[in-house]
């Protein structure tokens, strides 16, 4: 402040398809004043800005997003793959769980990036466990008795040491079939569009 310089934190969500598109979700940290300032510059590549508080609490919500991102993928692939073992192809498993409650963003993508075996959504592996991180470090101090999003961590950190850092995170995956020994794939590549009447 003394050399007239301003500092706010604005990471933004919406991946490579938003940042191409100008329609990123913007999370601002900072004083008020400066966040009067920064939001007119970020308003260019936004849809949607947040403030998410004082400094820092912009990446510290971004984290706890990343997080929450990976632990989706990480819930539903582990779910999928005990299903395919009890019988039910991947496709079908997932046709279901994204037409009903359990439904969420990174389980109606593990057709497109998972069963497909692309794992090419376009976000890197080493960025994701280091904002996992982020997320686990801050649970484990505000809430020592937190344990999923540090679980969340500490598989991103194995899928990391096993895959690298630049493979897509959506390999994480892939670090739960090793273990189960059970790959996601599909028997037919059109269940997943079949329905009863």
């Amino acid at each position: 402040a003394s050399h007239g310089v301003r500092l706010v934190d604005a990471p933004v969500s919406g991946g490579p398809k938003g940042a191409a598109a100008g329609s990123l979700v913007s999370m601002l940290g900072g004083a008020e004043a400066d966040l009067d300032e920064a939001a007119a510059i970020v308003a260019a590549w936004s849809s949607k800005i947040v403030r998410c508080g004082p400094l820092g609490s912009g990446d510290a919500v971004k984290a706890v997003n990343n997080a929450l991102n990976a632990a989706h993928v990480l819930l539903a692939s582990e779910g999928v793959i005990a299903l395919k073992k009890r019988g039910v192809d991947p496709a079908v498993a997932l046709d279901v769980i994204n037409s009903s409650s359990g439904m969420s963003l990174q389980s109606q993508r593990l057709p497109q990036y998972v069963l497909s075996r692309t794992f090419d959504f376009g976000f890197q592996m080493g960025l994701m466990r280091k904002d996992c991180g982020i997320a686990a470090g801050l649970v484990e101090t505000l809430t020592p008795t937190a344990t999923l999003i540090p679980e969340a961590f500490r598989l991103m950190e194995a899928a990391e040491a096993e895959f690298g850092s630049a493979v897509d995170y959506t390999e994480a995956a892939r670090l739960l079939e090793q273990r189960a020994g059970c790959e996601l794939t599909s028997s037919d590549a059109s269940s997943s569009s079949k329905r009863e009447p």
